[in-house]
């Protein structure tokens, strides 16, 4: 990942790197397209960083344990003391949120630091967070966002409309002092943002958005404070300045240890009547993992090995030394992302030849992933647009081998070659998919690598197939961006079609939540019917604590729903004691 991000940083000041590198995407798309592509890059280290850097996730039937909310009727916890956290990496961007690119462990650190204006329910609603309520207009073209009242950052400044206006308008791209290209994308549809009271802000957009709060409920999206927003590069991203109910106290970059304390004037009210959190202290800890918490090491860890949670976590748990937290049904889609920008699988035939040829599910057992659930689409269960049964190609073993050989036999090639990512279960994935794939006539060529070469295969659509995933979400419009077209950085197969388009306008252009699963379950069929990418799994993560340290999504939200529970997209550290 720090490879990458150096390969990254290269390109982006260097515009003639930037042009070797996106030589043959640039030559495809319009010419604005070149800058989105340095952004894009710094989203694939997120996804292959932070996912297929440990691209395992597994199985519940070993005795992991329901996540626990920790409603208000709860027993009330101790309060006091320090817990250390092991992540897989802290983020070489840092925390300045406009630019940053964070992984789902870099979240959780983030959703200490920092509170979003939104955040998602347990139904899959954006529930107002740092808003205190939101409407639109009748078109949705209008936004009405008002704040809550008396919250306060870490360095004692006031939360009010204009800082808020400062944030979106960083997202957006309209603040000059900060590159917040892979977010200038995701909200370009935003026209003005306008403070029309202290707390109150209105949001216009180009076009009718209904789930404009769904996409702003993520904890890369918290609201930074006018002096982090302000400061130089250096200064924004490695000095946070959140509203969370932690703030840094040491980074040690060496090291790799981030420690934040608690933040004494938190807005949000603990059930015993004081603030939120019940903790003093959380030290985050890179690169520790469970091993880790086995010797004693740390207390917490967030991971998403499936092989790990199938196996010795499966057993720590049976033996009582540890409680893993899993999730399943709002877990993040793994596939085998395909060029279609050259051969093979720029044949629809061919893609639908290597579908038919996976057994999906005993590709799953042989690497030992647990019982996840087989994806025939890329919405997870527990989302809009999820269907059990969308169309997509099952095994059919006589029907590719027919395909294959009508393919060459014609004059094409059955060769391409599969990356992934090296010294994961994405490796032994690839492996299997090789030996599936060629039983059918394909010619398969496994190529373990870097993240950085990944990365660079990636923005310049330099590769045929790769093992890939993208973030889940409850709500498909905060994950439209990997799907759409009309230079779309992170489309990385070049799968762009006009009814794809079609379908994510009408899903953000209603509030009704009927007419947009309608928009996203056609939308899903679609995908079936032209196989952009071949569906694997979808890939539960699990937070892995020692016993008695309360609960690792709680508590209610400040609305009263219960809170979403997707270990996938980090998790709050509110209600976590320490054991």
């Amino acid at each position: 990942v720090n490879d990458a991000w150096d390969s990254i940083r290269t390109r982006v000041a260097d515009p003639v790197q930037q042009n070797v590198v996106m030589v043959d995407r640039a030559a495809r798309r319009s010419p604005v397209r070149g800058p989105y592509l340095a952004a894009a890059a710094v989203l694939v280290v997120a996804l292959i960083g932070g996912t297929i850097a440990l691209a395992n996730r597994g199985s519940d039937d070993a005795g992991t344990t329901e996540v626990d909310v920790g409603t208000d009727d709860a027993p009330a916890p101790a309060r006091g003391g320090t817990i250390r956290y092991g992540i897989p990496d802290l983020p070489v961007s840092g925390f300045c949120l406009p630019e940053a690119q964070l992984a789902t462990d870099d979240e959780i650190v983030a959703g200490a630091l920092y509170d979003p204006l939104f955040a998602f329910d347990a139904e899959g609603s954006a529930s107002p967070y740092l808003a205190e309520s939101a409407s639109s207009n009748d078109d949705h073209t209008m936004w009405t966002i008002t704040l809550r009242s008396g919250v306060t950052f870490h360095d004692g400044s006031v939360l009010d409309a204009a800082v808020v206006k400062g944030n979106i308008d960083a997202w957006r791209g309209a603040d000059p002092n900060r590159m917040a290209v892979l977010q200038t994308f995701r909200f370009q549809a935003i026209e003005s943002v306008e403070v029309v009271g202290d707390l109150v802000v209105e949001v216009t957009t180009e076009e009718p958005w209904s789930s404009l709060p769904a996409v702003m409920a993520s904890p890369s999206l918290g609201i930074m404070a006018r002096a982090q927003l302000n400061g130089d590069q250096a200064a924004c991203a490695n000095e946070p300045i959140g509203t969370g109910p932690f703030a840094l106290e040491s980074w040690d970059h060496a090291g790799g240890t981030l420690r934040l304390v608690r933040n004494p004037d938190y807005w949000q009210l603990a059930p015993d009547g004081e603030a939120y959190p019940y903790l003093d202290a959380v030290e985050f800890v890179s690169g520790a993992g469970p091993a880790h918490l086995a010797d004693s090491q740390v207390d917490a860890v967030w991971t998403d090995s499936a092989t790990g949670i199938a196996g010795p976590l499966a057993q720590m748990e049976a033996s009582g030394s540890v409680v893993v937290d899993v999730t399943y049904e709002t877990a993040q889609p793994a596939f085998v992302l395909l060029n279609h920008s050259a051969g093979p699988f720029d044949d629809l035939s061919m893609r639908r030849a290597l579908a038919m040829s996976l057994d999906r599910a005993g590709l799953a057992a042989q690497v030992g992933l647990g019982d996840v659930v087989i994806a025939d689409g890329p919405f997870p269960p527990s989302g809009l647009g999820h269907l059990a049964d969308t169309g997509f190609p099952g095994t059919d073993l006589d029907a590719a081998r027919s395909i294959v050989a009508d393919h060459v036999g014609a004059g094409g090639s059955a060769a391409f070659d599969l990356y992934a990512a090296q010294g994961t279960d994405d490796e032994a994935v690839a492996l299997a998919i090789e030996a599936q794939a060629e039983a059918v006539g394909f010619e398969v060529t496994v190529i373990p690598a870097k993240t950085a070469v990944i990365v660079d295969n990636a923005i310049g659509a330099n590769f045929q197939a790769a093992i890939f995933r993208n973030p889940a979400s409850p709500d498909p419009d905060q994950t439209a961006i990997y799907w759409a077209g009309d230079v779309n950085p992170v489309n990385f197969s070049d799968f762009e079609h006009p009814t794809v388009d079609e379908l994510l306008a009408r899903g953000r252009s209603t509030a009704d939540r009927s007419e947009r699963a309608e928009a996203y379950e056609s939308l899903n069929r679609f995908f079936a019917e032209q196989v952009p990418s071949i569906w694997l799994w979808f890939q539960p993560a699990a937070v892995v604590t020692r016993p008695g340290m309360g609960s690792v999504v709680g508590p209610e939200l400040p609305d009263g729903a219960l809170p979403a529970t997707d270990l996938g997209s980090g998790h709050r550290l509110l209600a976590m004691t320490a054991p």
